[in-house]
């Protein structure tokens, strides 16, 4: 299913770390994408990654591009977020998956990347692919163990407060807390971030097809850029005017929201599917950043992956 409408809402507030916050004015006069450094201090070697904010104001959201007045026709208005610049790495999903094992987490270790038919060696890329073969549920509970890790507060709990640690809570309601960890974007923030936000809009660059350009082969590691059949390290290509590397391409991204068709009402059926984002490295011709599917939370693919966002 492809979809180009987008319902999710989320009141966002922003708290910050002890991290280091970049500021800075281009040379056309533009204000540069505010980004911090996220250093995972005691770890062995040392972890860091990146995130951009995205500044609260209107947005528009849907399936329009070209030279509009984006302004004029804004149909959300999210408060502001932080969103990593890359895709989560295998390098960065294997640390914070040992330490999860560790501390009674359960949830798959991931693959990394992908070449052909199987998972790259570790020996190859120092593992900056994105991680594939993760699920939702395997994003969610990894969020969760990213944010115990930072000593943040998790965001997935069942509604009896208790934190989600393992891939087999699926049966039970997810509770989205109101508190400082890392979780997925909604559809919303998601698509925000893959147009480029506050500096796109001042830029009148919001309406390009792919997220940051609209020629995809300067942001979109594709089916033909991929002769080898499978991703690339991360940062490889353009970014966008965030500052986001691969919304476009490379591997598509796991979103929080999810879906219920009216057949599934209408026979009482509540098998929630959840969507997924973006293009990928073998699935994009014909596609733009509008391009959103669905499945179910343990589906697991090779060319799909998941960046997290936080208050």
């Amino acid at each position: 299913m492809i979809t180009h409408f987008y319902l999710a809402k989320k009141n966002i507030v922003i708290k910050t770390l002890s991290i280091l916050v970049f500021l800075a004015t281009s040379p056309q006069g533009y204000a540069d994408p505010i980004k911090r450094s996220v250093l995972i201090k005691d770890s062995n070697p040392s972890l860091k990654f990146e995130e951009a904010l995205v500044s609260e104001r209107s947005y528009y959201v849907g399936d329009l591009f070209g030279k509009l007045n984006y302004e004029k026709i804004a149909s959300v208005s999210p408060k502001a977020y932080w969103i990593m610049t890359t895709e989560v790495t295998y390098n960065l999903y294997q640390s914070i998956y040992d330490w999860a094992i560790q501390h009674s987490y359960q949830l798959t270790d991931g693959c990394n990347g992908w070449k052909e038919y199987s998972c790259l060696e570790e020996t190859t890329n120092s593992l900056q692919h994105p991680v594939t073969l993760i699920s939702w549920m395997d994003a969610i509970v990894w969020a969760n163990a990213l944010s115990e890790r930072l000593g943040l507060q998790p965001v997935y709990k069942t509604n009896t407060g208790k934190i989600i640690k393992s891939v087999e809570s699926s049966k039970i309601d997810i509770v989205v807390s109101n508190t400082n960890g890392f979780r997925l974007p909604t559809l919303i923030e998601w698509h925000i971030a893959a147009r480029g936000g506050n500096p796109a809009l001042l830029q009148d660059t919001y309406g390009t097809l792919h997220s940051g350009s609209n020629s995809q082969n300067l942001v979109a590691w594709d089916e033909e850029s991929s002769q080898l059949q499978g991703t690339t390290t991360v940062k490889q290509l353009n970014p966008n005017e965030l500052g986001l590397y691969d919304m476009s391409g490379n591997v598509s991204e796991w979103i929080y929201d999810s879906y219920i068709s009216e057949e599934q009402l209408i026979a009482g059926v509540f098998n929630k599917m959840h969507y997924f984002c973006g293009e990928s490295w073998k699935n994009s011709k014909g596609l733009n950043l509008a391009y959103c599917n669905i499945h179910s939370r343990h589906y697991r693919l090779d060319d799909i992956g998941f960046r997290l966002v936080r208050n």
